[in-house]
């Protein structure tokens, strides 16, 4: 139906005045009704509604669209009994209205009350039933009752009234409908309405030689409104009458400022030519931070945060050049830095930093590039995985090369070959089940493990090929094979292994993560690796159902492996849970652990069982926190039970909250999760608290942030 009147009141709008009140539902915090209720409320009692939309004419309810233009069509042929005028004034923020009311003759309908209604059209409002709203009621003068109107033939009556225009309404869309209306009846005997006096102001905006400018932005100043030229130049804006100054901005041209006088209901054309901006030079070179060589590389200038123009380098010395930028010119043609894509090894670069052109002298930038920290091989037969790798990676503070391997032109062996073994490879297969690495591929990460290198392999079935064509890069490197697929989706890592003890409960399926694993990988160890994450049936049962991860120190010294059964793409932690742990987490345990840390934020000592050699608090994560943290510590290898441990949560006052752990602890990495309530169940105020770990002798104490 709304749709419907949108195009009806177009086509009769000389006849016809809508008014569309928004009630309490199917929206309750509907802002329309939040500041209309009383009005709303009194109208929908008068009409005894219980369902919208509700299109009625003279008070009958009519239940289609044909029967609503039929009913409209026979009452406007109907002679009313009335004449009535409306007019408004705007002083400020206050509107002054005045209604004039003529009998022809004497109406036979009782009980006449006069309602105004004061409306607003093209309102910006995103919610599940819309995004632009027309006609929508304001405010109602005096009130939604209306005044009594007494009125014989020959009669002439005038009534005033006001309602105060709110900051966020826009005078040039409101309009002012006012009604007769019988309360026995229902029937509305006549109605008038006032559009605020408005014009148009058009025309083309140039660069001088009658060549349009696209893009231009034109503003009626001190009117908030404003229009962007198109392709032909062309530009268009309505606003209520009166002089103004146009004030018009295109990149790479002065501003241009003009006096305009809009008329009501008439639209005048103003032609606008702009003067280009002088031209001056840009240049500089990309090279790396090492050797000095030169890099090839695009080299794209921003101008205010966005793409202006681009460049490449020599690759020999790397050096670029921009021969005729425009000046810069402050608000207008702003340069905000340089963005670098450069070849392999390197990553993507921005800088971002003010570069000032001007006629006189050519503006420089000089940059020094080390290759990316992380080499990301897109091996996922074109699958659009990456965007969760080169999520996480860039999350963890990580540079990175993405090399998609589906449509690049080199090979992952040649790219591997041109990072430092300082470099770490993150390998993914997604939704591969055979080749997922071909012989060349794994001949190539043996090489780079050889020689020093990191390796993160990622990806359901991975395993499970290398096992069937028996691969010795799977026996002599992962000493790993694979078992089964197993049916479950959630994960935990080792609480005593070095790289496992910081993952928290995994879980590889939902609509967070690509949602794609359908073929975890259960793995088999088969000589020197260790096991760190292993498949578990639910979030409450940490039972170990077998190795889902597995990591194995190279053939050198600083050589290292990481295989995951699963792929991260498809790790899930839903907003609301955070005792599970995120992609971006993950990635940051699995490169820290390449690059010898380990822990979540402590690296601790480890001896060859993977048990902790002392005792240790870690730092809570996350912090700050809200609604939950998970408290890590360590419990070295003691005689006999164990030890007992308490760990306790205190105020700044030195007052207990909280006690977490009372009670004999072996030894091991333990978690504890606290959701900053205090021992009585109470939410506690957000602040620093101190937490504190006693075990033998052994005490320490840590801050925590609880926020709300």
């Amino acid at each position: 139906m709304d749709r419907f009147l949108d195009d009806f009141g177009q086509t009769h709008f000389d006849d016809l005045a809508l008014i569309r009140n928004h009630v309490w539902w199917p929206g309750s915090q509907d802002p329309f009704y939040l500041v209309t209720s009383g009005w709303v409320s009194t109208r929908v009692n008068f009409y005894n509604l219980n369902f919208v939309p509700w299109p009625a004419v003279d008070g009958v309810y009519v239940s289609s669209n044909s029967a609503f233009e039929s009913r409209f069509n026979q009452r406007l042929g109907t002679p009313s009994d009335l004449v009535m005028s409306v007019d408004a004034e705007a002083i400020g923020d206050s509107v002054a209205i005045t209604v004039e009311i003529y009998a022809e003759s004497t109406p036979t309908a009782s009980d006449l009350r006069l309602r105004i209604s004061a409306t607003e059209t093209n309102i910006h409002y995103v919610s599940p039933y819309g995004e632009v709203w027309n006609e929508v009621m304001r405010a109602m003068v005096p009130d939604a009752n209306g005044q009594l109107v007494n009125i014989s033939q020959g009669d002439s009556l005038e009534f005033t009234g006001s309602f105060t225009m709110q900051p966020d309404w826009d005078m040039a869309e409101m309009a002012v409908v006012a009604f007769v209306q019988s309360n026995d009846t229902q029937e509305i005997l006549q109605g008038a309405r006032w559009l605020a006096p408005a014009g148009t102001v058009t025309g083309v905006v140039d660069d001088g030689t009658r060549a349009p400018v696209e893009g231009a932005l034109v503003t009626l100043l001190g009117a908030g409104r404003f229009d962007s030229t198109n392709a032909q130049g062309q530009y268009t804006i309505s606003y209520l009458v009166g002089d103004y100054e146009i004030e018009t901005r295109a990149v790479g041209h002065y501003p241009d400022t003009t006096m305009v006088e809009i008329l009501d209901d008439s639209t005048i054309t103003v032609g606008i030519g702009l003067t280009p901006l002088p031209t001056g030079l840009f240049a500089g070179t990309v090279t790396d931070s090492v050797t000095g060589d030169g890099i090839d590389a695009r080299v794209v200038l921003m101008m205010n945060n966005t793409p202006w123009d681009s460049a490449t380098t020599n690759p020999q010395s790397g050096f670029f050049y921009f021969p005729a930028v425009p000046i810069t010119y402050p608000g207008i043609q702003d340069y905000t830095g340089i963005t670098i894509y450069p070849e392999l090894p390197y990553p993507i670069t921005a800088l971002n930093q003010v570069i000032t052109v001007t006629e006189d002298d050519t503006a420089s930038v000089f940059s020094r590039l080390n290759p990316a920290e992380v080499l990301i091989v897109d091996d996922d037969e074109g699958e659009d995985y990456e965007n969760y790798f080169i999520a996480a990676v860039d999350s963890a503070g990580r540079t990175y090369f993405h090399l998609d391997v589906f449509s690049s032109g080199t090979s992952p062996g040649e790219a591997i070959s041109l990072f430092p073994t300082s470099s770490k490879v993150v390998w993914y297969t997604g939704d591969a089940t055979t080749n997922t690495l071909t012989q060349d591929d794994q001949d190539s990460l043996a090489s780079f493990l050889d020689a020093g290198g990191k390796l993160f392999l990622t990806g359901q079935n991975i395993a499970e090929d290398l096992t069937s064509i028996q691969s010795s890069f799977l026996d002599d490197y992962v000493h790993a094979g694979w078992l089964e697929n197993p049916p479950q989706i959630f994960l935990h890592g080792k609480s005593g292994d070095p790289l496992g003890r910081g993952i928290q409960l995994v879980i590889t399926t939902g609509a967070n993560g690509a949602n794609n694993q359908t073929s975890r990988d259960r793995l088999e160890i088969t000589g020197e690796s260790y096991s760190a994450v292993h498949f578990i049936a639910n979030p409450s049962d940490l039972t170990d159902l077998g190795t889902a991860g597995v990591w194995a120190e190279g053939p050198v010294a600083g050589s290292r492996i990481v295989l995951f059964g699963f792929g991260v793409e498809a790790v899930n932690r839903p907003a609301a849970d955070p005792s599970q742990i995120t992609r971006t987490e993950m990635m940051t345990l699995v490169l820290d652990f390449l690059d010898g840390i380990t822990g979540i934020n402590d690296p601790v000592g480890f001896d060859e069982a993977g048990l902790p050699r002392s005792y240790a608090l870690g730092q809570n994560f996350p912090n700050p926190f809200n609604p939950q943290t998970t408290i890590s510590y360590d419990v070295p290898e003691s005689e006999g039970k164990g030890v007992r441990v308490f760990l306790s949560v205190y105020n700044l006052r030195g007052k207990k909250v909280k006690m977490l752990v009372d009670s004999w602890k072996e030894e091991g990495r333990h978690m504890v999760q606290w959701d900053g309530t205090s021992d009585q169940g109470e939410k506690l105020s957000s602040g620093v608290y101190l937490y504190r770990l006693e075990a033998g002798s052994f005490t320490e104490t840590r801050k925590l942030l609880l926020v709300k």
